[in-house]
């Protein structure tokens, strides 16, 4: 029992270390407070939170920060949602270009061109350093995109559920 306590320890450390890794590189949006008699505890995006004293002029700041923040959440959504055909388009090009260089570098091998094989090794280098760097700008922006769906609740026209169509005669 006491190895299965010990590897929970260590996966929920884990957990944490890569929710911190994407957490630093997300941006960071006040989305609510609460108030506690004389605190206010901000929430953030990101699922942490800091306490403030509690005054108007405080409230009144959150309040604005809040519905700027709910704005740019939803135009930053939108904007994804409108460029990432263009998004997928890339990583297919890289992927495409990692599988032309990886077959030029079997080619220019044996043709024993040498000039054209270290090329063709440089270039399939530069293609999977542009492609993973790529792939991990993408994953880190839909991680935080599907968060912030989460956060506010965003549904765009084209999404729909089941519960939309009713079968009844």
């Amino acid at each position: 029992m006491k190895i299965v306590e010990i590897i929970k320890v260590k996966l929920n450390k884990l957990k944490e270390k890569y929710q911190n890794f994407f957490n630093k590189r997300y941006k960071k949006y006040i989305v609510e407070y609460k108030i506690e008699d004389d605190k206010i505890k901000i929430f953030s995006s990101t699922g942490d939170y800091r306490i403030v004293k509690n005054t108007k002029s405080n409230i009144s700041k959150l309040n604005k920060a809040v519905v700027q923040n709910k704005i740019n959440i939803q135009r930053k959504i939108d904007e994804y949602e409108s460029n990432y055909k263009e998004r997928l388009a890339v990583l297919l090009v890289n992927l495409i270009a990692i599988i032309g260089f990886g077959t030029l570098i079997c080619l220019t091998f044996f043709i024993g061109n040498y000039f054209l094989f270290l090329m063709s090794i440089i270039f399939f280098s530069l293609a999977v350093i542009t492609s993973t760097l790529t792939t991990f700008n993408y994953l880190v922006t839909v991680k935080e995109i599907t968060n912030l769906k989460k956060l506010t609740g965003y549904k765009s026209e084209s999404e729909f559920t089941l519960e939309d169509f009713k079968l009844s005669k």
